[in-house]
């Protein structure tokens, strides 16, 4: 019989509600199960302690768990019954289950709860008796979602959406900070290397050899008759290759003259003498070396790793406004 009471009946059912689920349990608090039955009465009553373990599942939204009454018979007594409901990390909640019908108990930020100690909390439980019709069980509904109306429903959504547009406005703030560095150091690179290739021995000879050659290539270009010293036209380029020799022509001009990258003495130009002063003072390649302090190879990795974080958070983020929606459906029909 000792055995019997202490085992109690604990039965269990599981109901879906849109993506989250709503598990109710039923626990014996006073029944033959946990009492001495005799005379038409129940006696030394025992409520043992025990841990109550719900299902663990992703959540969107605040949640409640309601230890809800259920009596049947004549359950007469003068004692205040209860017992102390202690979810794991969290503080304790007495549940005067004798005269409440219902108690809520909620974990740290209406945080979904996974396990939660029953246990008798009166000293009065061994000395009441109860006509042998009594039964007092506990509906335990895991889990619900904490809304009771489309406006609580509304309120939480908007909270999801602000925090998804906070950490876009993060994740793109970062992806630009990535871009900018990155650019700031292909200037650093273009402004430390642009004049030694503009000025390298080999563009310094394609440039003479481009300003010499010019005059010629653009006769070639002209029809034979057009040129007097030519007695001969046989073997004279056709209207195509004329063109293809005209485009080469006007291309040479791209490599512009030394005279533009050198000084009168012949020798190289800086890259602040080739750029010059900007309007609001100072040389281009200054105002580069400005930017390009902004970052460094480390702080461009730092960028890096910190947009692939802000990535994830927005997906997480993304997945949660998703789930809530679903959670809500109730209140808030979806789209």
């Amino acid at each position: 019989m000792i055995k019997h009471r202490l085992l109690g009946s604990l039965l269990v059912a599981s109901l879906w509600s849109g993506s989250s689920l709503a598990e109710t349990v039923s626990v014996d608090l006073i029944s033959p199960a946990t009492c001495v039955p005799g005379g038409g009465r129940l006696a030394h009553c025992t409520v043992a302690t025990r841990l109550l373990e719900g299902t663990d599942f992703k959540t969107a939204v605040p949640l409640r768990t309601v230890f809800q009454r259920v009596v049947s018979g004549n359950c007469s007594t003068r004692y205040p019954l209860e017992v102390t409901l202690t979810p794991e990390g969290n503080s304790s909640t007495r549940y005067i289950y004798i005269s409440e019908a219902q108690t809520v108990v909620r974990g740290a930020n209406q945080r979904l709860l996974t396990r939660i100690e029953l246990k008798d909390s009166s000293s009065w439980t061994p000395y009441a008796s109860f006509a042998d019709s009594c039964r007092i069980s506990l509906n335990i509904q895991w889990n619900q979602v904490d809304v009771d109306s489309a406006a609580q429903a509304s309120a939480i959504l908007s909270r999801l959406q602000a925090d998804l547009a906070t950490k876009v406005a993060h994740r793109d703030a970062l992806s630009n900070l990535v871009e900018y560095s990155s650019a700031f150091s292909f200037m650093r690179t273009l402004s430390n290397s642009l004049l030694t290739e503009l000025n390298n021995e080999m563009m310094l000879f394609l440039r003479e050899q481009a300003k010499e050659s010019g005059d010629t290539v653009f006769k070639a270009t002209l029809p034979c008759e057009c040129d007097p010293t030519i007695q001969d036209c046989s073997g004279a380029l056709n209207d195509t290759e004329k063109i293809g020799l005209a485009n080469l022509y006007f291309a040479l001009g791209v490599l512009g003259d030394n005279s533009n990258y050198l000084r009168p003495d012949g020798t190289p130009m800086t890259l602040e003498e080739y750029i010059g002063a900007s309007p609001g003072g100072g040389t281009a390649r200054d105002i580069i070396a400005k930017l390009s302090l902004r970052t460094t190879p480390e702080v461009l990795a730092q960028y890096q790793a910190q947009l692939l974080v802000a990535s994830a958070l927005v997906k997480e983020a993304q997945d949660h406004l998703l789930l809530a929606r679903q959670q809500l459906s109730a209140w808030i029909p979806l789209p």
